[in-house]
């Protein structure tokens, strides 16, 4: 027979100090779970919330206050990091009723929280959740598309993946990952995060989102995920992490060394029936000599990759910071770096070839983007000399002409109009006017 294990205090570490604080003085409950609150924003609060069979209640850490119920009712927290926030409540109404149990919980993103549930039962669902996550639509402005993000928890019987959104009716459709394996916990990994824009729309190019799954058999982990699938969910393919073989994963947690964009995750923690890893991911050899469309000239169309300025004047190329507003930037003329120049824009007054090398500040990996060719010449050099007045007989021709040069380009203009088709050197005239020619190489 299992007993009911209760947990009289918590150990607060801080400032080099360790000190207990009781259940009896601060929490008058069973303590399930613990996490950092999220906040509105990606910033870590100063907040502690700690989930108990009474409610969840929550524990100013600076000013050590007597801990305030925050939701009244059995909870427990599933997920508490700086994007994520997910705990179990007792708010949300219950399910349809069939055969599947529905478990109320709430997903706190970023300016939204979002009511759904997680199911146990039926034939297939298994009877205790142990873990749960949410996958937003994007890394950020995650609340604004709660119809594109999921639901994923694990049981006894495996990993568990629903949309947010449509969590109410076990008739919606679901996807089982890992049957038969106990998941201890599950969790998401950013990576890349400046090398592409993460907000929901925007060109993510080659950021990464991986879901780890901790179980009683090993660690698991999927390929990239971060465009979402069409149904809300994803069609998530797990891989085994062969170095620990099956060892039990009892805990999980991604050391995040930077929250402010780009947020850093760098590595993952994990407690195991043998001791605490330390894993941190290597994405290089999954970039290889990847180039991208970055660059472009400002003013002109960006599929214009080649382009040609007079002597005395210049082009700006630019780094598209739609997608790549926080990656480090350096400039390189014919594969010289341009040492002073890291904006993302480069006045550019020489021939060359130009390119961008965009890198990612959490993880030192960076990328090249495709070069853009500048041609400088020298301007033309022409003669037009002509009395600022010509007086010609009626019906007479005249022929105004200036230097021919195979590698200059000619326009003519009457009366300030483009005249069509006049692109030579030399025009003949009939009709009198206020006429000239623009030359230019």
């Amino acid at each position: 027979m299992q007993a009911e294990v209760k947990i009289p205090y918590f150990i607060q570490y801080k400032n080099g100090a360790v000190k207990l604080l009781t259940t009896d003085s601060q929490f008058p409950s069973t303590i399930n779970s613990i996490g950092i609150q999220k906040s509105e924003s990606l910033i870590f609060t100063r907040n502690l919330l700690i989930g108990s069979d009474k409610g969840l209640f929550q524990y100013d850490i600076d000013a050590e206050k007597p801990a305030q119920l925050y939701y009244e009712g059995a909870a427990k927290i599933y997920e508490a990091t700086y994007r994520n926030e997910m705990y179990k409540d007792s708010l949300s109404e219950h399910g349809t009723g069939d055969t599947v149990t529905f478990h109320p919980v709430t997903f706190v993103l970023e300016s939204v929280h979002a009511l759904g549930f997680l199911w146990t039962g039926g034939q297939s669902f298994g009877n205790n959740i142990y873990t749960a996550t949410c996958i937003p639509a994007s890394l950020y402005q995650f609340g604004q598309l709660i119809t594109y993000s999921s639901a994923v928890w694990g049981t006894e019987k495996g990993l568990f993946e629903l949309n947010a959104d449509a969590s109410f009716n076990s008739d919606f459709q679901h996807r089982h990952y890992l049957p038969g394996i106990k998941v201890n916990k599950v969790t998401t990994m950013y990576g890349l995060v400046a090398l592409g824009n993460a907000y929901i729309g925007g060109d993510a190019t080659i950021i990464k989102n991986n879901l780890l799954a901790g179980t009683d058999k090993g660690l698991y982990y999927t390929s990239n995920f971060y465009e979402k699938g069409a149904d809300g969910m994803h069609a998530l393919n797990f891989f085994f992490f062969n170095q620990l073989g099956t060892l039990s994963i009892n805990d999980l947690c991604v050391n995040t060394s930077a929250t402010t964009r780009p947020i850093c995750d760098n590595g993952v923690w994990l407690a195991t029936v043998d001791g605490v890893y330390l894993l941190t991911p290597d994405y290089s050899r999954y970039i290889g000599n990847t180039r991208v469309a970055a660059v472009y000239f400002k003013g002109l169309s960006q599929n214009i990759s080649e382009t040609t300025i007079c002597t005395g004047s210049s082009v700006t190329a630019t780094v598209n910071t739609q997608k790549y507003s926080t990656a480090i930037i350096e400039w390189y003329q014919d594969n010289q770096q341009i040492f002073g120049q890291s904006g993302p824009e480069l006045q550019i007054t020489r021939s060359g070839d130009y390119h961008a090398v965009l890198h990612d500040p959490c993880s030192g990996i960076h990328i090249e983007s495709e070069p853009v060719k500048v041609t400088v010449t020298p301007g033309p050099v022409f003669s037009f000399h002509y009395p600022d007045k010509l007086e010609f007989c009626d019906r007479q021709s005249a022929r105004l002409e200036t230097t021919n040069n195979d590698l200059y380009n000619y326009r003519w203009y009457k009366n300030g109009e483009l005249i069509d088709g006049e692109n030579t050197s030399s025009i003949n005239l009939m009709e009198g006017g206020a006429y000239k020619v623009e030359v230019s190489a």
